[in-house]
């Protein structure tokens, strides 16, 4: 059985409700904003908008502009050294 807009519709407004009780009260308000969320995840996954754009996002490499403002100034492209047998930058390194 498929599930109609306009019901999803009337839970989004149900879930608001319930979130507008709890507004002063916000890890009570929270799962309902997040079942919201769903719900309109749901309604874009349906029309193929959301669900393909944001997909598409992730799967776009990462700029240098985003790494630097990510981890700041001393971030490198490139991969991480590999020293057989020495130890590494980290205590991790045997």
């Amino acid at each position: 059985m498929a599930v109609t807009n306009q019901i999803i519709l009337k839970k989004m407004i149900e879930e608001l409700e319930k979130a507008n009780v709890h507004a002063d009260d916000r890890p009570k308000m929270l799962p309902h904003i997040n079942s919201i969320r769903l719900l309109c995840d749901i309604l874009l996954a349906e029309e193929g908008e959301g669900a393909s754009a944001s997909s598409n996002r992730l799967k776009e490499k990462i700029t240098l502009e985003e790494k630097k403002a990510m981890f700041g100034d001393d971030i490198s492209l490139d991969e991480p050294e590999s020293n057989d047998g020495a130890n590494g930058k980290s205590i991790f390194d045997f």
